[in-house]
């Protein structure tokens, strides 16, 4: 972990909604629904949809899914959520890409 920064609570929050935003983000781009009234939060923060799938690697489990589990957690996501799905994410160009292992799917957003 990197030491040129000071550990504040603002920047604590600041990465973990960087991370829902990108995680959210690469469900509307793959056409996952995300604004849904009584989504299961934890599924989406996790990638269940990706795993289903076969995109292992795409969204996955991690420290910043911490909101899933927290009273007030399902509300902020899907309040994310719902300001992300008021874009038209249907002209952003997808192109997937194998790296050399097999096992290691990556989707690359540009």
């Amino acid at each position: 972990m990197g030491t040129n920064f000071e550990a504040t609570d603002a920047l604590f929050v600041t990465h973990t909604y960087l991370v829902l935003t990108a995680e959210l983000i690469a469900h509307v781009v793959a056409g996952v629904p995300v604004d849904l009234p009584n989504s299961d939060v934890r599924a989406l923060l996790e990638g269940q949809q990706f795993n289903l799938a076969g995109l292992h690697g795409v969204v996955e489990a991690d420290f910043f899914d911490w909101p899933a589990v927290h009273p007030d957690g399902g509300r902020v996501v899907r309040a994310i959520a719902r300001r992300l799905a008021r874009f038209d994410w249907t002209q952003v160009e997808r192109r997937l890409r194998l790296s050399r292992s097999p096992w290691n799917f990556a989707v690359a957003v540009r």
